[in-house]
């Protein structure tokens, strides 16, 4: 399976910060950072697409989500396009 094959994938995103007011839908720009919140057990992503940052929180299946922190924290810095391509094993 890859990561487009989630139910949490793509990430929905909220502005962070930057000056154009857009914010993304799908698979724009580039991973920035992760977060895995054991309290809430959500993944936290943040990106960027043309200077402005965004946020996302995916929550699906624990150890998915963690299965999927993994992965990610490899592909920081790569787009969101070709992250959603990976594969991921369960």
């Amino acid at each position: 399976m890859n990561v487009r094959d989630l139910t949490c994938w793509p990430p929905r995103w909220r502005r962070a910060s930057g000056l154009s007011g857009e914010v993304p839908c799908g698979e724009r720009g580039i991973l920035i950072a992760t977060r895995w919140d054991h309290k809430t057990r959500s993944l936290a992503l943040i990106m960027e697409d043309g200077g402005d940052r965004h946020t996302a929180i995916l929550e699906d299946d624990v150890r998915m989500l963690s299965k999927l922190s993994l992965l990610l924290d490899w592909q920081i810095g790569r787009p969101l396009a070709k992250i959603g391509s990976l594969e991921i094993v369960l």
